[in-house]
């Protein structure tokens, strides 16, 4: 729908397109300071808590090209808890330089914006999904205020001692790799 066909759809009260959009994931992994020149790009599950940390990169060329930040009207990142072994809170920060799943190790991770963007999201059942709000990252990797470079997942600050691990895309048991949902409004 061109933008003349929107400002009129909204003028006279027409419906607006919408439609929704699935990032798969294309790099998931995670570095371990017990193992820090060991890369776990392989592995099915993404190890969290006791210093390690999950980083997931969604793909996002799916998307039609030149949207605004206010065509992406809502994005959510869901990951599946397969197993807490201590409950707590999960803090999501956005990483801020590249990474490679076959190559990225504990001593080469990435660098991570200063403070987490979503806070301490409770983790306490095994075997669910757990799905955060990730719109306002979104709407920056779309329209290049920061490269994608995915996000990091970490024992919250709120809850140092959670150790949890989610499926990663490689996972063969239950096969739950984490996904984005985007819902896009012209």
């Amino acid at each position: 729908m061109t933008k003349g066909l929107v400002l009129a759809a909204v003028l006279f009260g027409l419906p607006v397109a919408v439609s929704a959009a699935t990032g798969i994931v294309v790099g998931d992994t995670y570095i371990s300071p017990i193992n820090p020149t060991i890369n776990f790009g392989n592995a099915t599950a993404l190890n969290i808590g006791g210093g390690a940390s999950a980083l997931i990169q969604v793909d996002l060329s799916s998307l039609p090209t030149g949207l605004l930040a206010s065509n992406i009207r809502r994005a959510t990142l869901t990951v599946f808890v397969n197993k807490v072994f201590i409950a707590g809170g999960l803090d999501f920060s956005q990483v801020t330089t590249p990474w490679s799943e076959g190559t990225v190790t504990f001593n080469t991770q990435p660098t991570i914006r200063g403070t987490p963007f979503i806070n301490n999201v409770a983790v306490n059942t095994s075997a669910t999904f757990l799905t955060v709000d990730i719109t306002d990252l979104v709407q920056q990797w779309v329209t290049g205020v920061s490269p994608n470079f995915g996000v990091e997942i970490t024992a919250a600050v709120a809850a140092p001692g959670t150790v949890v691990n989610l499926d990663s895309k490689e996972s063969t048991s239950t096969s739950h790799s984490a996904f984005a949902d985007i819902t896009i409004q012209f």
